[in-house]
């Protein structure tokens, strides 16, 4: 008698044993003619290192999934954005709303509904269109997300930790494949690293100098400096003595788990460096977590910068 493991060889048609049909074909009852299309997420599970495949993840897993959408005249963003910042060109100094990014960038009131309508037919619930119209985030489960992407979710463990991925591409049916760019949520896998540097000479602003290609680290207003967004002592009459300043300008940092330290350290690091402090307000989106794997032990004199506007 042959004994097949489904978990070691994952397919996207698994054999039916003992009469039991898989919760994904229950989900998905047209997929056996549906022609599927990979997106940018490409597999995770078969490139990991130093990992042991424990089984599938658990069908009722909640996971919060972040679908991204593909810009329409892509190729013109960049000449666009070149010309707003470059002297002399009718775009010098101008800017889009929301409303005109997602009119001549966004995809389609149409792409955005059929995506949607796609997440509703498979269960998924909390279903939020960003005002850019590029990112769409809904709630579901291991089995809801194998199915409306025809992946697979496994479980591993990689240096004592238990985690999942995604063993297969996560793909769209073809009708949207020119509408979906990626899909976001379905593996634990990336954990995110502090990058201590220690500061011993801080300097405010005209007083930096140019910054040195060979530096390895700037300081904040070293940073402003390097990226034309104030002028230092030894060039202050900089093209960027005439650019906006930005204030008032609000700044979304998208991370992940517990960012009480995080919070912390961005304050170490205005003190360190004579900033302003920059208000901050932490919205959680989806399930909580209260993972600390990225966060470290600092002192004032070795901060982790979180940049404010400037």
């Amino acid at each position: 008698m042959r004994i097949i493991n489904t978990c070691e060889y994952p397919r996207r048609r698994r054999p039916l044993f003992l009469g039991l049909v898989s919760a994904s074909l229950l989900l998905l009852p047209a997929a056996q003619g549906q022609t599927w299309v990979s997106t940018a997420t490409k597999a995770v599970g078969p490139s990991l290192k130093s990992a042991t495949q424990l089984g599938q993840l658990a069908p009722a897993t909640p996971l919060r999934l972040v679908v991204g959408l593909q810009m329409q005249n892509a190729n013109q963003v960049q000449t666009m954005l070149k010309g707003m910042i470059t002297p002399g060109n009718s775009l010098y100094g101008s800017s889009l709303t929301v409303n005109q990014f997602v009119a001549q960038f966004g995809p389609s009131a149409a792409q955005v509904q059929a995506v949607q309508n796609y997440l509703t037919s498979f269960g998924f619930s909390n279903i939020q269109v960003e005002s850019n119209q590029l990112i769409i985030s809904a709630d579901g489960t291991a089995a809801q997300a194998e199915a409306a992407f025809n992946t697979v979710l496994n479980t591993y463990s990689q240096n004592g930790n238990t985690i999942f991925a995604n063993a297969l591409d996560a793909q769209v049916p073809a009708s949207l494949s020119g509408v979906v760019a990626a899909v976001l949520g379905l593996n634990n896998v990336a954990v995110m690293q502090g990058d201590i540097v220690k500061f011993t000479v801080p300097c405010s602003l005209p007083s930096c100098p140019t910054p040195d290609v060979s530096n390895e680290t700037y300081t904040p207003q070293q940073y402003q400096i390097a990226y034309d967004a104030a002028c230092p002592s030894d060039n202050s009459n900089c093209a960027a003595k005439n650019f906006a300043t930005g204030s008032g300008t609000a700044v979304g940092v998208i991370s992940e788990g517990d960012l009480t330290q995080v919070v912390k350290d961005l304050r170490t690091a205005e003190t360190a460096f004579d900033l302003p402090q920059v208000p901050v307000t932490v919205v959680n989106a989806g399930i909580a977590s209260s993972d600390t794997s990225g966060a470290v032990v600092k002192s004032p004199a070795a901060p982790i910068l979180v940049l404010p506007a400037l």
